[in-house]
């Protein structure tokens, strides 16, 4: 259930991708065109930084719609799900350098690397941790990638992206994914006021 609470994000980013990839291809021809994907990258941080507050601030309702009250413990790992999406979303635009300079086989890269961390963190930690260190795992395994891929798409063919903004969504969407779990965790009234807390936040 809470997979498909966060496939809403999904579906948003996908979207994002499909209209941005052939524009992406054109640029690549165009000289002097890389503000335009620091542009894109800022839009859809922004987007996707208000899409996962919305559903993480609603999960409860979406969840309850969605399923009978047995399944409402799936409303803690709903933000953890989101953020997942919103960085695997970011993949297209962070690697658009090694795109650029045709170098496609680099972004293979990080995504190895987070492969290893994800079977590792799961490999020690599901056993005790259960479904937690599962969405951890997974949360990892989707920032090591999309960090890796823009260190090495940086090297392939530099584009101005700013970093700051790039960062403070990261720590920000972090930060709201394992503050739903924290919040959600106690299933009830109690997660409609967490619900509207968050959101305010």
């Amino acid at each position: 259930i809470a997979i498909k609470v966060a496939l809403i994000v999904s579906l948003a980013t996908n979207a994002f991708r499909l209209t941005w990839a052939p524009k992406a291809v054109g640029y690549f021809s165009q000289p002097g065109s890389e503000p335009k994907f620091v542009l894109a990258l800022e839009y859809y941080l922004l987007a996707s930084t208000l899409a996962v507050v919305g559903v993480v601030s609603f999960s409860p309702l979406i969840v309850r719609v969605l399923a009978p009250e047995a399944f409402s413990g799936a409303i803690a790992y709903v933000g953890l799900l989101t953020v997942i999406q919103m960085w695997n979303g970011s993949f297209n635009i962070l690697a658009a350098g090694n795109n650029w300079a045709r170098k496609t086989y680099y972004n293979s890269f990080g995504t190895i690397v987070a492969g290893l961390v994800t079977t590792l963190v799961l490999y020690f930690g599901i056993e005790n941790g259960g479904l937690l260190v599962a969405s951890i795992a997974l949360l990892l395994g989707s920032i090591v990638k999309s960090l890796l891929t823009l260190f090495v798409a940086q090297k392939s063919h530099y584009i101005p992206y700013a970093l700051k903004p790039l960062m403070f969504c990261l720590v920000i969407s972090v930060l709201y994914g394992f503050a739903g779990y924290i919040f959600y965790e106690h299933v009830g009234v109690s997660a409609w006021i967490y619900s509207m807390l968050l959101f305010v936040l």
